[in-house]
């Protein structure tokens, strides 16, 4: 998912280019689209994570996956800042923090245990990872324009985004007779009782 939301952030830098020669705006007020962007993601990012506490998080996955996928691709509609402001910065910023870091953290803690940190590693990892979308929208862009890449990259995000989470993403390890860091409830059950200091007296 961090692949996606922060690929669909960070892939303004080849966007903004293109939007300043069509449009003419001053550097200043088309690079606040993005600082908008990441004062709206830092700002929504606790509420997202108190959402999680109080709904499923595939429901808020699923809303923030629709809410990203359909901001990026309305951005290719846009004809004034304002409009990029609202859908990029805004709704954009939103559903990135729905289904990134704040949301997905809280989850991944129900998970993982004794392997927490590897799994927070790996998901940290993501924001990284995100960075190779970049050469791919420029590609886009020098053969289609950044309209048409602006639907397309939308189109992607929700083709190939909500599918993965409605058919993968789980609450917690519970909801598939699992426990945490992927052991069922029989092996810690047997692992406990096999441990000496835990057998009844007189065994041996």
């Amino acid at each position: 998912m961090r692949l996606f939301a922060h690929g669909a952030r960070n892939s303004f830098s080849v966007f903004y280019v293109p939007i300043l020669d069509e449009f003419g705006w001053t550097r200043a007020s088309t690079a606040g689209i993005f600082s908008v962007n990441a004062i709206a993601y830092g700002m929504t990012g606790p509420f997202a994570g108190a959402l999680v506490d109080r709904f499923r998080p595939k429901r808020l996955f699923l809303t923030g996956g629709t809410i990203l996928a359909l901001a990026t691709a309305l951005c290719s509609r846009a004809h004034t800042i304002y409009h990029f402001y609202i859908l990029f910065g805004l709704a954009g910023a939103i559903g990135t923090s729905l289904i990134a870091y704040p949301a997905s953290a809280p989850v991944l803690a129900r998970w993982f245990v004794r392997r927490r940190g590897m799994a927070f590693g790996i998901l940290t990892s993501g924001s990284g990872i995100s960075f190779v979308m970049i050469p791919l929208v420029q590609y886009l862009i020098n053969q289609v324009g950044w309209r048409t890449s602006f639907l397309w990259f939308g189109i992607i995000i929700g083709a190939i985004l909500l599918p993965l989470v409605a058919l993968f993403s789980r609450h917690r390890p519970q909801d598939m007779d699992l426990l945490p860091d992927g052991a069922h409830a029989e092996e810690k059950v047997r692992t406990f009782l096999d441990s000496p200091q835990n057998r009844p007296c007189g065994l041996s």
